[in-house]
């Protein structure tokens, strides 16, 4: 009996983590939030790295190491998030290729600012403004369709309805993810 509780809570507890890598099913808005939550809590977990990196002697050797190893984790954080954002938008009964609607845009928007001659400040303004109304508008969309709006009643073509399940246990496992 013991055993088996055991490898209930285990289970639970490898879906609870595994279930914004997936990037399949729905989540509620609390899930979401929680899964922000967790995302902090990861990267704190950066922090001895970080350490590293400022202690560290300054070899090349231990600066590629401790590069790599932050660059690793930071992959693994974005995917954890973008999995969150992508289960939310299926929550909502979008398919994944809108995450790239609201945020390619603002991606490519930095992207292209931090390549600007910091000397050109007039073109600056004329780009910042320029971009900002092409930006905001795709911003204030996306946050509201992730954070705000509620996600669709019932079934739809990405899973069951996370707030509508019977088992506690089942509906445990995504609205904690």
């Amino acid at each position: 009996m013991e055993n088996q509780r055991t490898e209930s809570k285990l289970s639970l507890l490898l879906a609870l983590a595994t279930a914004n890598f997936g990037w399949r099913g729905r989540a509620s808005r609390k899930a979401l939030f929680i899964s922000i939550g967790r995302l902090y809590a990861f990267g704190a977990l950066t922090l001895p790295i970080s350490i590293l990196q400022a202690l560290a002697p300054s070899t090349r050797l231990t600066a590629t190491l401790l590069d790599g190893l932050m660059n690793c984790v930071g992959l693994l954080l974005a995917a954890y998030l973008v999995g969150a954002f992508v289960r939310r938008l299926h929550d909502r009964g979008k398919a994944s290729w809108w995450l790239l609607v609201f945020l390619g845009p603002h991606a490519a928007f930095v992207m292209l600012l931090t390549r600007i001659p910091p000397d050109t400040i007039l073109f600056n303004l004329v780009f910042l403004g320029g971009g900002m109304i092409v930006d905001f508008p795709l911003l204030v969309w996306w946050m509201a369709e992730t954070f705000w709006l509620p996600g669709t009643s019932g079934p739809n073509r990405f899973g069951d309805d996370p707030l509508a399940t019977s088992n506690p246990k089942q509906a445990a496992a995504p609205a904690l993810a």
